[in-house]
């Protein structure tokens, strides 16, 4: 438990614009999974956030606070950014429910970017912690 407490610790205490940023991708994805939970959509994003957020829980266990924990949501995201825009392009799906899987799919198409460009940057050197002074004098 110790671990998972210190990565959302590490995930909460980010630098501006970052914690800001996860708290919309929180918020858009748990809070509009829980609202739509009758629905497959609302479950899909629920686990698909649990899945992501264990996988990251054991980058951080293994590797600390890295540019590889996108990998979490690398191997999520995907099928759930394509199911949900399936789903939004159906002629039978409208209104807020419509407005949340659109949201959900720039949201988390816009993290994967940033992901993949975190998961290179690992690949080329940068293995400081993300919280350390040289990565985020880095980062910016």
């Amino acid at each position: 438990m110790n671990v998972t407490y210190d990565l959302l610790y590490r995930i909460m205490t980010m630098a501006f614009p970052w914690n800001a940023w996860i708290m919309v991708m929180a918020i858009v994805n748990v809070g509009g999974g829980i609202f739509f939970s009758r629905t497959l959509e609302g479950i899909l994003a629920l686990v698909a956030m649990m899945v992501s957020f264990v996988m990251m829980a054991i980058i951080h266990a293994r590797l600390g606070f890295v540019r590889l924990l996108g990998i979490g949501h690398i191997l999520v995201w995907p099928p759930l950014v394509t199911w949900f825009l399936w789903t939004a392009l159906s002629s039978s799906v409208s209104g807020p429910f419509r407005a949340w899987l659109l949201a959900v799919i720039v949201i988390n198409s816009t993290s994967l970017l940033i992901d993949l460009v975190d998961i290179v940057r690992f690949m080329r050197g940068e293995r400081d912690s993300i919280g350390s002074t040289t990565a985020r004098a880095t980062s910016l």
